[in-house]
This record gives structure tokens, sequence and C-alpha cells, in this order.
């Protein structure tokens, strides 16, 4: 069933519409070459003020974030 609510900033709450917005998702895989996605959700929707600011995408290539709980 497709989603039909606003589509808001989780961040900052502003409603920048559905083509305003940057995914951030997650994917659970195997380590390695080749593997398949296990299972993937949405975890946030960023606009783009929200998005520069965002700690994870200001990363350097090839740096992975530090696993925090």
């Amino acid at each position: 069933m497709p989603y039909r609510g606003p589509y808001d900033c989780t961040i900052c709450g502003a409603s920048s519409g559905r083509e305003n917005l940057t995914v951030v998702s997650v994917q659970f895989k195997p380590m390695g070459p080749g593997t398949r996605v296990i299972k993937s959700r949405t975890t946030q929707w960023l606009c783009s003020t929200c998005l520069d600011k965002d700690p994870v995408w200001n990363l350097p290539q090839r740096v992975a974030p530090a696993y925090q709980l």
C-alpha cells in the first residue's frame, strides 16, 4: 500500500515535498562482494538543509561511521 501522509523532513519537520527530500536507508547484508540485501528500510527523510548538516553524509568516501547506540 503506498504512503499517503505528508512528506516532511524527519529532523526539522519542514514540509519540502517528496521531490525535495533525500531518503536515508539502511541495508542488512553479509559482508563481501556480490552479496544480496537481506533486509532494508528507510530511516529518515532529510531536506537539503538538514542533509548538509548530517554527520554521516559529510564523512569522506570509504569511511565507515562508528557504530553508536
